[in-house]
């Protein structure tokens, strides 16, 4: 995973306030985390409605 710095807004004076997050450097499918998902067993809290995951 890598540290990306964002910009998530700024202070009164005008320096930048930074939001990190960390994004993984392999980039996944909605299909295949979906046949991860099922090759685990893992089971969600809640059903998952993959239409929504598609962009």
């Amino acid at each position: 995973m890598v540290r990306i710095p964002m910009i998530s807004g700024y202070t009164k004076v005008g320096d930048p306030l930074y939001q990190v997050f960390y994004m993984d450097v392999t980039e996944v499918t909605v299909g295949q985390f979906k046949k991860f998902l099922k090759s685990s067993g893992y089971k969600p809290a809640e059903p998952i409605d993959w239409t929504e995951l598609v962009i």
